[in-house]
């Protein structure tokens, strides 16, 4: 009630073209990004732009997951609104990517997923952020698809943020990192998606899919605000 009281007196910038104001995204970002996604050549598999005919992503590191899917490339207006997002504690934005999000997941994920999971944050850095970027869009993505949200990962040990280290140290560092921390029996047969604002390397997604089809899932999909719009 107070932020909606707040609104009303001093109407938000959006985060996306800092231009309009009275909504955290704008309708016109809202199509930039939807448009930019639909004109672009994408692997079916992780969902980065394609240059070639062949996606030299998914040729160095295969994946287990079924597949990755994106609203884009970290770049632009996306990436405006997700730098606010995480680091300028604009976390209602998670209602306007979250929604984003779900309208691409029903339209792209070949079968209807079973539940949502979401990466978990270390406590040092959950403590200083104040909230799990990736929980907020997954819950969102939920309400939005009606897909039951459950948070079931923990972790084996702390680790340095993937932000901060180069593509073979990512995939090492969420070796053994994840856990899943409720029964087991959950997830024998389930048709799985799993959350995250951006996708870099896509170890992190690797990591908690092996995870999930160790214990039994059928099939593992994730989905992302983003993916780097640069090559690795």
């Amino acid at each position: 009630m107070i932020s909606l009281f707040l609104d009303i007196l001093f109407p938000p910038a959006c985060a996306g073209c800092r231009i309009h104001k009275g909504s955290l995204l704008c309708r016109q970002c809202e199509r930039a990004i939807m448009t930019a996604r639909m004109q672009e050549n994408r692997c079916p598999v992780c969902d980065h732009r394609l240059e070639g005919s062949a996606c030299e992503f998914c040729a160095i590191q295969p994946l287990a997951l079924r597949q990755i899917i994106s609203l884009g490339p970290y770049e632009g207006v996306l990436q405006n609104s997700i730098m606010a997002f995480k680091f300028r504690k604009q976390k209602r934005l998670a209602a306007n990517l979250g929604q984003l999000m779900a309208d691409i997941l029903l339209a792209n994920c070949k079968t209807h997923p079973d539940c949502i999971l979401f990466p978990p944050m270390q406590k040092d850095r959950l403590q200083e952020r104040g909230y799990n970027t990736a929980e907020l869009l997954a819950r969102t993505i939920g309400s939005a698809a009606h897909i039951p949200v459950w948070d079931i990962f923990g972790r084996s040990r702390t680790a340095p943020p993937q932000r901060t280290l180069g593509r073979a140290e990512r995939i090492t560092n969420v070796q053994q990192l994840f856990i899943i921390k409720k029964d087991l029996q959950l997830l024998p047969g389930k048709h799985i998606v799993i959350a995250d604002d951006v996708t870099t390397t896509g170890s992190t997604l690797n990591a908690l899919a092996q995870e999930c089809l160790n214990a039994g899932a059928a099939a593992v999909v994730g989905i992302t605000a983003a993916y780097p719009a640069a090559k690795w």
